[in-house]
């Protein structure tokens, strides 16, 4: 007896806001170079592939968090209405270095996604970490 199966695939794309949630408008330069170059989208979720993005309300949020971790439970309050946004926790100065090293994460994203490499998640979030501090 020969027996016909038959299977379905369903794939939930989720796209994420470049901009919004616990860090919006406080990095201009980030955000317009999200919103201005989709590349620079792309490169991100490129070297984020085995993170969970979906976790954060946009792009910059998912990037400052990863790179910044210890300011992740203070973006989740947030998200649940139990915490300020990022401009109120920080002063401008350290605003300024924040924005530099997320610039940065993004130019190192962007040239792996251009050679197509692969780099750990890890590696990026301590180079930016080394650059930020530094500063």
């Amino acid at each position: 007896m020969l027996y016909l199966g038959c299977s379905l695939q369903v794939t939930i794309t989720i796209s994420l806001q470049a901009v919004g949630g616990a860090t919006s408008s406080i990095f201009p330069r980030v955000e317009a170079l999200l919103l201005n170059n989709t590349d620079y989208q792309e490169a991100l979720e490129f070297v984020a592939a085995r993170k969970k993005m979906e976790k954060y309300h946009s792009m910059i949020d998912f990037l400052f968090c990863e790179i910044f971790t210890e300011y992740q439970l203070a973006c989740f309050h947030f998200y649940n209405g139990r915490g300020h946004q990022l401009h109120e926790m920080i002063s401008p100065v350290q605003k300024f270095h924040f924005e530099q090293a997320l610039l940065k994460a993004l130019e190192i994203a962007h040239a792996t996604w251009r050679r197509k490499k692969i780099m750990s998640w890890k590696k990026i979030q301590t180079t930016v970490q080394e650059m930020y501090e530094a500063a």
